[in-house]
């Protein structure tokens, strides 16, 4: 046992090592970011925002009918690089509103000709997101690859409150894993996905489709950065990983 707990002690100091703290909302603002809304549901509202007040990041829905709205928050100054890979911490308490919340990688922090008249421009450039569904008790992911959006695959059963982070893995220049790791830090697949451009992960943050009104749900904290583990070496870095989780959550 002793010598289990150093070798998890040395997988979380090199989990610490190798990661990049890009964002634990301990300062208030989100200057970094640009928010662009891909969905509107042939409505032209922004109804979307987002806070770090509380010290995580958190969406709320401030419409007066309920209407989904899909949006992204990223930024451009840092990339996700081939053999990382991109981690938040999630907090969701149990509920039912149907509205996603989760991470994304993009080919840009602020596509091109995108406006707030044109009420879907998903398909208008490459991105991929890893988001909770708590009203479905479901991880799911989305993506638009070449003007092709895919939604409603890879749908994971998970229950909100055992979600302890998500993640998007960059396996190649093209080649992406999404997923999730539970409390009890088993790491699941939502996804693989492959674009045929090799500009995704130049830009990075988040999803959200928000809808309840006058509705939140859940917060992500702590985005980050880590090296992809080794698959011998998968099982005890997830352990730390979920030991920094922990930590910086009681924070």
């Amino acid at each position: 046992m002793k010598r289990l707990s150093l070798v998890v002690s040395a997988c979380l100091m090199s989990a610490l090592a190798q990661g990049q703290l890009i964002d634990n909302f301990g300062v208030a603002g989100l200057g970094e970011y640009t928010q662009t809304t891909v969905l509107d549901n042939a409505i032209a509202e922004a109804n979307v925002s987002f806070s770090d007040a509380t010290g995580a990041l958190v969406g709320s829905y401030g419409g007066t009918s309920s209407q989904p709205e899909q949006v992204l928050l990223l930024r451009s100054d840092f990339n996700l690089a081939v053999g990382n890979a991109l981690l938040v911490n999630a907090l969701f308490l149990t509920q039912s509103s149907q509205m996603d919340f989760g991470i994304a990688v993009s080919a840009t922090a602020s596509p091109a000709g995108v406006s707030i008249a044109d009420t879907d421009t998903r398909d208008t450039f490459n991105w991929a997101a890893v988001y909770v569904r708590p009203s479905q008790n479901a991880v799911r992911s989305t993506s638009s690859i070449g003007g092709s959006v895919v939604t409603g695959t890879g749908v994971l059963g998970a229950d909100e409150t055992v979600v302890s982070y998500l993640f998007i893995e960059r396996n190649s220049s093209t080649d992406f894993t999404l997923g999730y790791i539970d409390s009890a830090a088993n790491r699941f697949v939502s996804r693989s996905i492959t674009f045929g451009a090799t500009d995704v992960g130049t830009a990075i943050g988040f999803y959200a489709d928000l809808r309840a009104v006058g509705g939140s749900l859940g917060s992500l904290d702590n985005l980050r950065i880590i090296t992809i583990p080794e698959p011998t070496t998968g099982t005890l870095l997830g352990l730390g990983i979920l030991a920094v989780a922990i930590r910086l959550r009681r924070r």
